[in-house]
């Protein structure tokens, strides 16, 4: 098992080292004709009384400025492929190492970035500067024998030697990037050395007597991202600690090991595990295994009231649209908010006729935030159709009319929904105007009826309450501003 652990994490290195190897490559390629196109202008320079050898030597330093821009493409294509694995390795690693590989990392990609961008900028500058060359030729060819000569030969060699000195500036970040290349490529090779004497270190801690380290060595192993630590991990689902088991739970979930979903089934079916029962539903929900749908149903009577939360959740996240009896069931649980609060969750998730028929009762909930959710429930499954409900809410429900204006003005379009804008402004003044309401539900009114809505009539109140010299200073200030919009 640590083997095949060690192997995945020889697979990553190695790919980045490849990786690594190709870039040196292509970087070794630009390096190479930009030396040929140097030499090409030295030549040039010494010989320029044999115009019939200048004009071979023009030709392939036009061809070698073309293999240069060849080059350059390629590197910068695998110079985006080695930046994507470095980021993988990066993730992987333990954070001491992180950090080295994260400096390394910064080197590649300054000097790249540089490379790249300036030398494709030099690219295009220095095939210019050579076609200023090839006239200048074509000009001595043509003056050979005249006084121009002098001046013609003079502009030659400046250009030449521009074109050398811009060369030589290229040369230094090739020279830069090869440096941090070579870091790389010695530092996989550790890499590959290290996460394995790693992996058998936490394999190893996975029995440990402490249950802390069990769990740290779980969580180790899943950082470490390798699907081949799947048979390590399950093995601790089943531990004397319940808190171990529960992190195996969450790591096999995180690795999307649909392997252990006929083992959560089975301890599922066995009381003895109860301590983690609440955890494994939530897992087979995740997972999307309706086939554990009868079992998950059973819990909605256990006698440990925390598993009903669980149950409930998981049949919503199943889609079971055979639960709603059930789940009605849940809304009336009066000594237990959250069961009912999972409920109305679950409800949300299922949708259709059934569960807005439920969400209605469950505006009468005692608890203010169970309402909240019921409400953005009913307006996401079909707004029009709640709409009244919605409204009445508005009138009704103190505790959440702020988070009610917010769902209304999500939902409400000025184009369609004239007919309800109308209906609801009003109301929404009236709050506007309210003292007692308090500054920040106040303001979201204003903002609602003046700024989202942009109500002509509301604006004669906020004026009102601008003037108004008992008024709170952070509403009239902020009645201002809708003013001034």
């Amino acid at each position: 098992m640590v083997k095949a652990l060690r192997k995945l994490m020889a697979k990553i290195s190695r790919k980045t080292r490849e990786e690594t190897e190709t870039v040196e490559k292509w970087t070794a390629a630009e390096y190479n004709y930009l030396k040929e196109f140097e030499e090409d202008l030295q030549e040039l320079k010494t010989h320029l009384n044999d115009l019939k050898a200048e004009k071979k030597t023009l030709e392939k330093a036009k061809a070698a400025l073309t293999m240069v821009g060849r080059a350059e493409k390629r590197l910068d294509r695998y110079y985006n492929r080695l930046k994507k694995d470095i980021k993988k390795l990066v993730e992987i690693l333990p954070e001491h190492l992180r950090q080295k590989e994260i400096g390394i990392e910064e080197q590649i990609e300054i000097a790249a970035e540089s490379l790249l961008k300036q030398s494709s900028r030099y690219v295009g500058n220095l095939k210019d500067k050579l076609n200023s060359l090839i006239t200048q030729f074509d000009l001595l060819e043509e003056y050979k024998n005249k006084p121009e000569k002098a001046g013609i030969t003079k502009e030659i060699n400046d250009i030449a030697n521009n074109l050398i000195k811009e060369i030589n500036g290229i040369l230094e970040w090739i020279a830069g990037l090869v440096a941090a290349l070579k870091k790389e490529e010695a530092f996989t090779k550790l890499v590959i050395v290290f996460l394995s004497n790693e992996e058998k270190d936490w394999a190893s801690k996975l029995d440990d007597k402490d249950y802390k380290v069990r769990i740290e060595a779980i969580n180790n192993l899943l950082r470490l991202n390798s699907k081949d630590s799947i048979t390590l991990i399950r093995r601790k689902v089943i531990d004397k600690t319940h808190m171990v088991g529960q992190c195996a739970i969450s790591a096999l979930v995180k690795l999307k090991d649909n392997g252990s979903i006929p083992l959560f089934r089975k301890l599922l079916e066995n009381d003895k595990y109860w301590l983690i029962h609440g955890e494994i539903i939530d897992a087979l929900a995740e997972f999307g295994d309706k086939k554990s749908i009868p079992i998950i149903k059973k819990f909605l009577s256990s006698k440990k009231k925390y598993l009903h939360s669980h149950a409930v959740a998981a049949l919503g996240k199943l889609g079971d649209k055979s639960s709603f009896s059930l789940i009605e069931s849940k809304l009336s649980t009066k000594d237990d908010l959250f069961i009912r609060m999972d409920a109305i969750k679950a409800l949300k998730r299922l949708g259709g006729k059934q569960a807005v028929v439920l969400l209605r009762k469950a505006l009468k909930d005692s608890y203010s935030l169970n309402r909240a959710i019921a409400i953005e429930a009913l307006a996401k499954i079909d707004f029009k159709g709640n709409f009244s409900y919605v409204k009445k809410m508005l009138l009704e429900d103190k505790d959440n009319r702020e988070y009610i204006i917010e769902i209304l003005s999500e939902n409400l379009k000025p184009t369609r929904d004239k007919k309800e804008i109308m209906e609801v402004i009003p109301f929404i003044e009236k709050i506007m105007v309210t003292k007692s309401e308090g500054p920040d539900l106040r303001k979201l009114a204003m903002w609602f009826v003046a700024i989202k809505f942009k109500s002509k009539e509301s604006r004669a109140l906020i004026n009102k309450i601008y003037k108004d010299r008992n008024e709170d200073g952070d509403v009239a200030r902020y009645a201002l501003q809708c003013l001034r919009i």
